[in-house]
């Protein structure tokens, strides 16, 4: 009620108006009782609880009232720095500082940021070599000092310096062309005669239309840079990690090193879909985009997804299960035996094993049973959860007393 009055209000109405907008004198006449607006593009129908009575009319209003309603699916960000020279009390020659000041500071940044960035990297690239760090020569050796998460943080720092260095000049470019555009506004706006007298009413406000449309573009332009200094860097960092990974595996070569390279390596394609998503995600968001409907739709289809693939991940993470704790290793002699009775499942040497299927290669023996002839494909997860590891090939150390 309050905000359909509220509509009407805005409209300005009078009595000598009716034929105009009938539905405003209509629900102030009415206003005490209580009622319903059923809105449509064009043709409203406003009717009170009590049915006897019903009209219908063609208002512009209503629709407006309507539209005010429904949420927008892209919609401004704002530009901070026109805002501020439109602000009130500031005159045309305090904004005309404002945009050299921000100028200056640019440039400054654009010169000095960058020397500044290089030389940091250089300090932190030597940090990283001496405390061997993931990508570097000393860290594929395995020398450490400063422990796992230091050289890490080492290589984290290095990838934003190097990111930064990089997109410095870009966001720099960005801003500079949104200060003067919103410069150009400003001198517009305390000129409202010059563009009017030049081009003419329609064409100067589609002028100044097309204006502010490019600002708004260019800050956004500029806040993008930022969000892809954050998805580059963490890029960046995954790739260092991954390699080091990679380093190492080679380094241990104990017979799983293919298998256990083939999970690190999908590990950091899943984990740059992710940052990329991510990344995505908040660039939609950076220009004005309503995720809303967005994220309701990529919520119901992770449901979806993520039962139909249940399965796949329980025998993925049965298989960094198996990585992590080795109770063997391609090329052991192994048995299977069920947890409830204890009986036999399959035996054999491990020939490979996967992020989702160890695979057995059973005796070639004519007289070899069901369970140990052929190749078996067992699922990691059915491993891990409900059988029993006899390791046929590792002789327990025992110590004596």
């Amino acid at each position: 009620m309050a905000a359909a009055m509220a509509a009407c209000n805005a409209s300005g109405t009078s009595a000598s108006r009716f034929k105009a907008a009938p539905a405003c004198l209509w629900l102030r006449s009415r206003s005490k009782a209580p009622f319903e607006v059923i809105g449509a593009t064009q043709r409203c129908i406003v009717k009170p609880c009590c049915p006897q009575k019903r009209r219908r009319h063609t208002s512009a209003r209503c629709s407006a009232a309507e539209a005010a309603t429904t949420e927008a699916w892209v919609t401004a960000t704002g530009v901070p720095i026109f805002q501020r020279m439109m602000a009130k009390g500031i005159t045309l020659q305090d904004a005309t500082v404002m945009g050299a000041q921000a100028l200056l500071v640019t440039a400054a940044a654009a010169i000095i940021g960058r020397a500044l960035l290089s030389y940091l990297d250089g300090k932190v690239n030597d940090a990283r070599t001496r405390a061997g760090s993931p990508g570097s020569a000393a860290g594929t050796v395995g020398a450490s000092s400063g422990g796992v998460l230091a050289r890490a943080g080492w290589a984290l720092v290095s990838s934003l310096l190097q990111q930064a260095r990089r997109l410095l000049p870009w966001w720099c470019a960005a801003f500079s062309a949104t200060v003067v555009l919103s410069l150009a506004q400003v001198a517009l706006h305390h000129n409202s005669q010059m563009l009017p007298g030049l081009l003419g009413r329609k064409s100067a406000a589609a002028a100044l239309a097309v204006l502010g449309h490019l600002t708004q573009f260019l800050q956004d332009a500029a806040e993008e840079v930022v969000v892809l200094l954050c998805a580059f860097t963490l890029q960046s960092f995954k790739d260092k990690l991954v390699a080091h990974a990679l380093d190492r595996l080679a380094a241990a070569d104990d017979g799983t090193t293919s298998d256990a390279a083939g999970l690190v390596s999908a590990g950091g394609t899943l984990a740059s879909l992710v940052i990329w998503s991510g990344a995505a995600l908040v660039t939609l968001a950076n220009y004005g985009v309503n995720l809303r409907p967005l994220l309701a739709s990529l919520g119901a289809s992770s449901i979806v997804a993520g039962l139909a693939a249940q399965s796949l991940l329980r025998n993925v993470a049965a298989g960094v299960t198996l990585y992590a704790t080795r109770p063997f290793a391609v090329g052991d002699r192994v048995a299977f035996y069920t947890v409830g009775d204890g009986s036999l499942v399959c035996q054999g040497t491990v020939a490979a094993l996967h992020p989702t299927r160890t695979v057995l290669a059973g005796e070639p023996e004519p007289e070899a049973t069901a369970e140990e002839a052929g190749t078996f494909f067992v699922n990691n997860g059915d491993i891990v959860e409900s059988m029993v590891v006899h390791n046929r090939s590792r002789t327990p150390q025992v110590k004596s007393g």
